[in-house]
This record gives C-alpha cells, sequence and structure tokens, in this order.
C-alpha cells in the first residue's frame, strides 16, 4: 500500500512560518515576491520560475550545466547541512545552512540560493534561503509530525539561470537524491536494541507474498539518513513468509553498521521466522559470532528493530554482505586483484559436482562480484573438475594445492557443532582468493544453527530427524554417504527413526557405510549411487573401473620422502580416495551433499584435521561457554523479541502453535534440549569409546610440535618446517614463532599426524616449487636471515623448541 502521512499539521506550520519568509511548492497556489538578496542583481520572475520547477511533488533535477559544464565548480556551493544527527524532537523545526566558496564563484554571480523539502512523499516545498553573511544562507523547515520523514536540497542558481548547481548533486538514478532526517517517536528507543527506520512508498514491494522488482527507500540508522536507497525482498523459501526478509543495496554508497564502524555498501535484514524449533532470535547471530571466532571470514550481524514508515515493523538480524567491501576488509583478494565469489542457489547442482557445464554454472550460481567477467565460471569448473580426482595430479594433491585447508576444516567444524543441517548444497558461496591461489568456503543463511525438529517438549520428526539419526547429525554430514535430502521411504530402528538411505558397499562413491538401515530404494540406484531415472537407459549408468585406484605417491619430485605424505593416518578414512570419480555426479537424494565436504572427508589427512579442528571447539564451547553466550544474548534483546511476537501474531497463527515466536520457550530449547542432546551425540557417540567412534580424545597438554627445516633462501624463499611426530592431529591456533621471524599461526591451524607444516615467507611460491606433493603451507612469514635463531612457542607463551636459520 503506498504511503502518504497527513500533512495537514505541516501545512499550518508551514503558512505561519510564511508569514516572514517566502514559501512555494504544493502547499501555496499563490507565490508571493521574493525580496531583493543583498549585493544580487536579480529578476524576481524569474526565480519563482525556477522554484516552481520542482513543486507539486516531482523528484529534483540533476545539476544543469554551463555549456562548457564548469558552473558546478564555478558556483561554489559548500558545506549544506546533511543531517540532524538522529531525529529531531517533535515539534522542532530544521534550520538548514549552506555556503557559497566566493574563490570558486569568481568571475560568476549567483542570483539566489533555495532550499528545497518534502515531508514523506508528499509534494516538494520551496523557499529562498537568507544570507547570514556574505557568504553562507540559512532557511527552516517548519516542524512535522512525529515518524515523519523530512528530506532537502539546496540549489544555487546563476544570474541568468543558465546554470543551477544542486546538492546533493543526484547526478544518476541511484545517487542520493536529498539529505533528511526523521521526526522522533516516543518509545521507539526504549527496546533496548538500535533502531532502523525505513520509508518506502509503496510498502507492498517489501511485504508481498511474491518476488518483485523491489523499491527506492529512504534510511535513517545511527543518526545518519540514507535517501533513494534500493530495497527489495530476498530469499526463496522466504517469498513465502509474512515476514520478509529484506536486502538494502546502497549502489556505492557506503553504509555505517556496527555502531558506524563498519562500512558496507549492502545489507540484509534477517527475519527470525520458521527456526529449525522454537523461534529463539538468536541461532544465527550466534553462528556467525562464533565463524569469526574461529577463524573462519563471516559477515558482522546485529540485531536492530525496524521501524517501517513509522511503525514497528519486527526485530531484524542485520547481516554484511558478502562482496569486495567484505573481501577487502578481511585482507581477502577483491574482485579487481582477482579474486571471485560464486554464491550457490540451485541446490543440488551448486553443489561443486563436476558434470554441470561451464555455460550452465550461471544457472546454478550467482556471481558475488566481477559480474562482467565472463571467464571466472571456467574457474569454479577446474575447482569442480579438481575435487573430484579430475585435474592436474590426484583428488589429495589437489585439495591440498588449491583448497584454503585451515579455513575449510574450521568452518565445517562450526557447522557440525552447531548442527545447520542446511549448508551442503547451498547457502555459502565459493571464494577463490587470488593472492593466496586457494579456494574457501564463506558461510551464508546461518538460519538452521542448533537445529532441532521439534517444538519445546516434543518428540523428533519422523522424516528430517535432526538430533535423533546420523544421516542429519553425524560428523560426516554433507559427504556423500550424508546428503542432506531423503527418500520417500523409511525404517524404524532401535535408537530412532531414520531415513532410508542405499547401502553404497564398495563403490566409488561410497566410501563410508551409512548408519541407516535400506530397503527398496536400492531398485532406483545404480551399484554407483548415481540415482537413475525412471525409464532412464541402464546401459547409461557408469561400470565401476576395473583396475585399482592409484597407489600414494610417497616420493617428492626430487625422489625424497616428504614427512608424513607416506603416513596415513587410522581415521577409517576410505583407500580409494584419489580415485578419479567417473561419469555423472548423483542426482536426486543421494546428490545432495557438498563435494568440497566430500573431498575433506574422503582423504585421510585432512579428515583428521577436521575432527582435531572439532573436537577444539567442542571443548572451547560446549563446556558452558555456548550457554553463557546464548544467556547474555538473551538478556539483551528480549523485550524487542516479545514486542515482534506481538507484531507477528496473527501472521503465525493457523501455521505454528499458540506459543510460536516465544523467545523464552526458544532460549529454554537451546539449554535444555538441544545444547545438551547435540554434546552428548559428539561426545558419546561419536567420542571415543562411543558407538561411531570418530572424534578424537582431547589434545593431551603439553603436546609439543619440532622444528625441521629452517631455510633462510630456497629460491628466495625462506620457510620453517613445524613437523607433528605425534600418533594425533594437532590444533597449534595461536602458537607463534619468534626471533629471526614473528609469526602467529592463525585459528584453524592443525597439523596431521606424523606431518608437516611449513610456513614460508611467500606461500604462492613455495608451493609452486614443490607442486602435487601434498604439502601443509602457511604465510607469509618475514624472510629469514641465515644463522639466526628462532623459537617456537604455543598459545600460552610457552617455548617448545629453538633452532638456527642454515
Amino acid at each position: 500500500m503506498a504511503f502518504l502521512r497527513p500533512r495537514s499539521l505541516s501545512l499550518l506550520l508551514c503558512s505561519a512560518l510564511c508569514a516572514s519568509v517566502p514559501c512555494f511548492g504544493a502547499a501555496h497556489s499563490t507565490a508571493r515576491a521574493l525580496p531583493s538578496l543583498p549585493a544580487v542583481d536579480h529578476n524576481p520572475d524569474t526565480h519563482r520560475s525556477l522554484l516552481a520547477t520542482n513543486a507539486g511533488g516531482q523528484d529534483g533535477d540533476t545539476d544543469s550545466r554551463s555549456a562548457d559544464g564548469s558552473c558546478v565548480v564555478e558556483l561554489g556551493l559548500r558545506n549544506v547541512t546533511k543531517n540532524t544527527r538522529g531525529p529531531v524532537g517533535a515539534g522542532e523545526s530544521i534550520d538548514v545552512h549552506a555556503y557559497v566558496d566566493p574563490d570558486a564563484a569568481a568571475g560568476r554571480r549567483h542570483a539566489f540560493v533555495a532550499l528545497t523539502w518534502r515531508v514523506d512523499f508528499g509534494g516538494e516545498q520551496s523557499v529562498l534561503m537568507q544570507p547570514t553573511d556574505s557568504n553562507t544562507y540559512k532557511a527552516t523547515i517548519p516542524p512535522s509530525l512525529p515518524g515523519s520523514m523530512v528530506r532537502w536540497y539546496v540549489r544555487a542558481t546563476e544570474r541568468d539561470g543558465s546554470c543551477v548547481q544542486r546538492k546533493p548533486k543526484y547526478r544518476t538514478r541511484e545517487s542520493p537524491r536529498y539529505y533528511g532526517t526523521a521526526v522522533w517517536e516516543p518509545d521507539v528507543e526504549s527496546l533496548g536494541v538500535g533502531v532502523l527506520r525505513i520509508f518506502a512508498q509503496d510498502e507492498s514491494k517489501l511485504t508481498a507474498l511474491q518476488e518483485t522488482d523491489g523499491t527506492r527507500c529512504s534510511l535513517l540508522y545511527l543518526g545518519r539518513f540514507y535517501d533513494n536507497v534500493f530495497c527489495r525482498r530476498r530469499g526463496v523459501t522466504a517469498l513465502a513468509w509474512a515476514k520478509p526478509k529484506i536486502k538494502l543495496d546502497f549502489k556505492g554508497e557506503e553504509f555505517g553498521m556496527w555502531d558506524g564502524a563498519v562500512e558496507v555498501e549492502e545489507v540484509n535484514l534477517q527475519s527470525f521466522w520458521e527456526e529449525p524449533g522454537e523461534e529463539t532470535y538468536m541461532r544465527e547471530i550466534v553462528a556467525l559470532q562464533l565463524m569469526r571466532d574461529s577463524g573462519v571470514p563471516a559477515s558482522q550481524s546485529q540485531y536492530v528493530v525496524v521501524h517501517m514508515n513509522a511503525a514497528f515493523f519486527g526485530l531484524f538480524n542485520m547481516i554484511e554482505q558478502v562482496d569486495d567491501t567484505f573481501l577487502r576488509r578481511r585482507g581477502l583478494a577483491p574482485g579487481d586483484a582477482g579474486g571471485m565469489l560464486f554464491k550457490s542457489v540451485s541446490g543440488q547442482m551448486s553443489n561443486l559436482r563436476w558434470d554441470v557445464k561451464v555455460d550452465d554454472m550461471r544457472w546454478s550460481y550467482r556471481k558475488g562480484n566481477r559480474r562482467d567477467s565472463a571467464g571466472d565460471f571456467a574457474a569454479l569448473k577446474d575447482l569442480t573438475l579438481g575435487l573430484a580426482g579430475r585435474g592436474p595430479g590426484t583428488r589429495s594433491q589437489y585439495v591440498f594445492d588449491h583448497v584454503d585447508l585451515f579455513a575449510t576444516v574450521s568452518e565445517m567444524a562450526v557447522q557440525s557443532m552447531l548442527l545447520n543441517q542446511d549448508r551442503c548444497t547451498k547457502n555459502f558461496y565459493s571464494y577463490y582468493n587470488a593472492w593466496t591461489r586457494r579456494w574457501m568456503r564463506i558461510p551464508w543463511d546461518l538460519e538452521s544453527s542448533l537445529g532441532i525438529s521439534s517444538g519445546l517438549g516434543g518428540a523428533p520428526a519422523p522424516d528430517y530427524c535432526v538430533l535423533a539419526c546420523d544421516q542429519w547429525n553425524s560428523p560426516l554430514y554433507c559427504d556423500s554417504d550424508h546428503p542432506q535430502d531423503i527418500f520417500l521411504e523409511r525404517a524404524a530402528r532401535a535408537d530412532g527413526i531414520s531415513p532410508v538411505l542405499p547401502s553404497w558397499g564398495s563403490s566409488v562413491f561410497g566410501r563410508r557405510r551409512l548408519q541407516q538401515t535400506w530397503g527398496d530404494v536400492l531398485a532406483s540406484i545404480t551399484t554407483w549411487g548415481r540415482y537413475r531415472v525412471p525409464g532412464e537407459d541402464e546401459s547409461r549408468a557408469v561400470a565401476a573401473p576395473s583396475a585399482p585406484p592409484p597407489a600414494v605417491d610417497s616420493t617428492t619430485s626430487n625422489g625424497a620422502a616428504p614427512y608424513g605424505t607416506a603416513h596415513i593416518p587410522d581415521v577409517n578414512a576410505p583407500r580409494d580416495f584419489d580415485a578419479p570419480r567417473q561419469g555423472s555426479s548423483p542426482v536426486g537424494p543421494a546428490g545432495t551433499y557438498n563435494h568440497l565436504y566430500d573431498a575433506i572427508l574422503d582423504i585421510p589427512w585432512t579428515r583428521e584435521m577436521y575432527l582435531r579442528r572439532l573436537r577444539t571447539l567442542m571443548d572451547r564451547w560446549l563446556g558452558g561457554r555456548l550457554q553463557g553466550v546464548l544467556t547474555g544474548i538473551y538478556a539483551h534483546v528480549r523485550y524487542a523479541a516479545k514486542a515482534d511476537e506481538q507484531r507477528w501474531r496473527d501472521a503465525r497463527s493457523g501455521r505454528f502453535d499458540a506459543n510460536a515466536g516465544d523467545i523464552d520457550r526458544g532460549y529454554r530449547q537451546l539449554l535444555d534440549e538441544q545444547i545438551p542432546r547435540r554434546r552428548q551425540q559428539l561426545y558419546e557417540r561419536y567420542g571415543p569409546g562411543g558407538a561411531v567412534p570418530l572424534i578424537p580424545d582431547a589434545q593431551p597438554r603439553g603436546a609439543r610440535l619440532a622444528l625441521g627445516e629452517i631455510v633462510a633462501d630456497s629460491g628466495g624463499v625462506s620457510y620453517v618446517e613445524l613437523r607433528n611426530e605425534n600418533a594425533f592431529a594437532m590444533d597449534v591456533s595461536g602458537w607463534r614463532l619468534g626471533g629471526a621471524a614473528a609469526y602467529v599461526l592463525p585459528e584453524g591451524t592443525v597439523v596431521p599426524s606424523r606431518f608437516s607444516l611449513f610456513v614460508a615467507s611467500d606461500p604462492v611460491r613455495f608451493v609452486e616449487a614443490r607442486r602435487l606433493q601434498r604439502r601443509l603451507v602457511q604465510g607469509p612469514m618475514p624472510r629469514l636471515a641465515a644463522g639466526k635463531g628462532l623459537s617456537l612457542a604455543d598459545a600460552d607463551g610457552g617455548v617448545i623448541d629453538v633452532a638456527t636459520a642454515r
């Protein structure tokens, strides 16, 4: 519905004001003659005509220019009042100032300076600004109703009318048209959460239960006003939600979120709707915080109370968009430096499967930057082939050379610990960092974190049995044996309801046997685990390879055995992990896994890294720290969440129980049900001694790494080898090199058992010289000088080893 605030009070106040200063616009059919300005020779009729061009609700012009295009500089309009540093009080007028630079205006004479304003989406009104000294001008906008939006611009016009300079400039359709503010409404700030005011002339563009082409909005947040912002409803499933998700795109302008300290170009408003279990208003906020804490590049987020056209609209999570601004803030290569972002948007066709043609990738992946770079999809195709073992070298060699393993295993570990079910085929970006020449996943849409399939005190769902069966709870979730979707049939098990899935046996896709039962569904699955479309020619199924998979290469290019590559960790990993994938990737429910996850979990060294990182995060968060974080957030946001529950109660009725949207129930469910059950699963079922013993014991206190090779110059690269001589993987996040080179191992640094980590001054050149050798590499660190001492200390500062660079 179009929004237009009653303007009778504003017009009345303007009429009173016009007793002393001239007003023009839709509120006045008869314009008064303009008085002459000091030291300005002008014709009143000309001035009145120019002012009238923006009356009657028209949008402001772009800058007019003289024939040589120089008028904008020469008229010298400066220092126009942009905002009021927050809402103005009810009954307050707004003083707008402007300055005309006499030096910039030399050689030209401005006839007058005028202020034009509008209230909400009413017509524009104009007034001649009065000089307060020879170069400064002032005009006053009369008071408006509480909750109103007031916008304005200022124009300086040359004596003969040939040139008009406008502030703001509004040179394109996407530029801000006005400066502005809002009028304070009582009780808005009392909810304890920052307020984002959105003004949209056609609110239905943001609330209709369908995809729309969006609309233009104005915003006020943290005292700053933003005009002509592109706003649209976002999501796929979320398009059916009564409470919308909303995208705000500033089109090159900068929006100050996070108390104004973080400048971004695009933000997203998540609506806390249809959470897995009770509404908590906390899942995504907490998940993003844990991602960042664990060394994963993840968006900033914060709570905001949204007021739409001066009415309370609800509690939202404002999330930073993943784009080039996001990358630059984190020291990652942006698009203009070759960094590439691809958002997975098409379910099983965007899960990094290897058989999507380059020309078809645009339907499965949305580019997050470099939209005009047509060749980027070829790079994504190379990634998918490498993960399938169909690129240069074997599958494991490709992963070690081309994947950011530390960020990847950390992202996987947080997702698993928080049990986010909706992560296998979408809700992530694939990012290529051109500076490191490595790929990683950047998480997105974490609303399904801390998942549970029932209401408070309820029973698990019979199909998507979250927290009740292995397919969705296993630390191996999202590999080819634990896909995201289910078949229509299911069978009962002693430990609860389990979906029916195929047993992959010894096929190339089935490296690990499922913990589920299976039945007649095998009739529709080929021996390769590929879903056969009904009526498909049986001859299209791919035969199993007759030759055994290639042996693990245990030598370097010069014949020397690199430390650790001949040792395969005993973590129940499949021994055919390097066998190349043939034919087509599975489709249907069997294909709803993630091919990057599958590679990490198949390759024994990276699988061991992930399981160690998972144990580290379990010990860090599940002993009470996570509950403490949730309790603090709950106390902070409860009042606003209760207001949101009341605002959307009617929309929830009929689809949810009477308590839907109650943060009190959501908080209780997280602390009393979800976290205790997840902790029990991870430690008791999947931990040492459990029924499925995947996760290792806690890392022993006092466990050590050893300094190996320390080389000051090898082809222009310095490097330090850190050897893990233990029979278990070690998480060495926060450990430090000191002395000849100062370097801190970042969060997520894990070294597999009997394996080495190389810290290099130039990791890219180091890998290029040792390609296909499965080297675990990190950096850059400072260059070393031969003969200088080097020390290795743990995260607590205890010195572990010392050596000298050669």
